[in-house]
Parts: C-alpha cells; sequence; structure tokens
C-alpha cells in the first residue's frame, strides 16, 4: 500500500504507523487505526454521570422549594399557571383562561357551601 492509500484507510480516526524491515533491507510500512474509546481519566463519567450529578443536586434541592410553597400558600396559584399554560398551549390563549378561570368559580361554590353548612 502507497502512503496516499494508507491516509485513505484511516480516514477519520488518529492513525499510528510502523515500518518494519524485512530481509535484503526491504522497508515495509504497516498502519492501524486507533479511536479513543474514553477521555483517559479513571472513573470518569463524562457528560452523562454530570447530568445524573445535575439532576441529583436539583432534586435534592427540590424539596425545600416544596416546602416553601407550603409555607406561602403560593402552590395554588402556580397550579393555576400551569394549567392555564397547557390549556393555552393546545386550545388557544382564551381557551386556556377561560377553562381555570371556570374551575376557580366552581371551587369558589364549594368554599361558599362549606362557610353556609358551619364546616
Amino acid at each position: 500500500r502507497s502512503i496516499a492509500g494508507l491516509a485513505r484507510a484511516t480516514a477519520g480516526a488518529p492513525a499510528k504507523a510502523r515500518v518494519t524491515w524485512i530481509g535484503a533491507g526491504r522497508p515495509v510500512l504497516t498502519a492501524y487505526a486507533t479511536r479513543e474509546l474514553s477521555s483517559g481519566r479513571k472513573g470518569g463519567g463524562g457528560r452523562v454521570g454530570a447530568l445524573f450529578g445535575l439532576a441529583a443536586v436539583a432534586l435534592g434541592k427540590f424539596k425545600y422549594v416544596l416546602v416553601a410553597l407550603k409555607l406561602t400558600k403560593l402552590a395554588p396559584v402556580l397550579s393555576m399557571v400551569a394549567s392555564s399554560l397547557a390549556y393555552s398551549a393546545i386550545f388557544g390563549p382564551a381557551y386556556g383562561c377561560g377553562m381555570v378561570g371556570l374551575i376557580f368559580v366552581h371551587e369558589c361554590g364549594h368554599i361558599l357551601a362549606m362557610r353556609y353548612y358551619g364546616l
């Protein structure tokens, strides 16, 4: 093989070449392609490991967000906003806001009934 043929055969991968001498002074050029399979670090998880680590930290911190929502009574408001956005994405903004508004009025009816019956 020629050197140009070896370059084409190993395109896209780093190649290592070795020259061996076979009797009568004839050099033979052999090449083989190598691919890096790891980053060279021991125990490194790479990008996937970093994403899992970040997700674990975020979920660990999320419990504080849930406690804050419970203490501030902000959870129902955020739920209404999320529902309104979801309905708006599917059926349009008028329907999304209207549906969430109707649900709110319906739930206010439950509150009035509980007050009427003294619960």
